[in-house]
């Protein structure tokens, strides 16, 4: 029987080690893409469209956290947006062995929402760069 993962526990750290993000909600991953070039021809006769494979686009991560103006790491996503600078993360999931994704990452968003009554919170958009490299435990 399988046996699922729970979210709770999973971190993600910044330049592949060191402290983790602190205060993450969520951690999404858009998945991966794979753009397709037409090459229907003129003497096509199926009716129907070709298309080979191009390149693969790795996608987005979406890091929702509790905000912290005081935390580094939180701190560092400005910083690395301003400064133009990607960084190594790692995901690592709370399986056994664990499980982990290893990509390098641009900081192309950083919101701040700040609801009536409710925690202030931060979105982070980190634009892979490259490839992921999942360890399946």
């Amino acid at each position: 029987m399988a046996t699922p993962i729970i979210g709770t526990g999973a971190t993600l750290k910044i330049s592949g080690g060191g402290t983790a993000v602190a205060l993450a909600l969520n951690i999404s991953h858009s998945g991966l893409a794979t753009e397709l070039q037409d090459v229907t021809a003129l003497d096509n006769t199926t009716g129907y469209r070709d298309f080979l494979p191009a390149l693969i686009d790795a996608g987005e991560f979406t890091v929702e956290l509790l905000f912290d103006p005081d935390n580094a790491e939180q701190v560092a996503y400005d910083t690395d947006q301003a400064a133009g600078t990607s960084r190594i993360y790692v995901l690592t999931l709370t399986d056994t062995s664990p499980s982990t994704y290893t990509f390098t990452a641009w900081v192309t968003n950083r919101s701040v929402a700040v609801p009536v009554g409710e925690l202030v919170t931060s979105t982070v958009t980190l634009k892979v760069d490259g490839s992921v490299a999942p360890v399946w435990a």
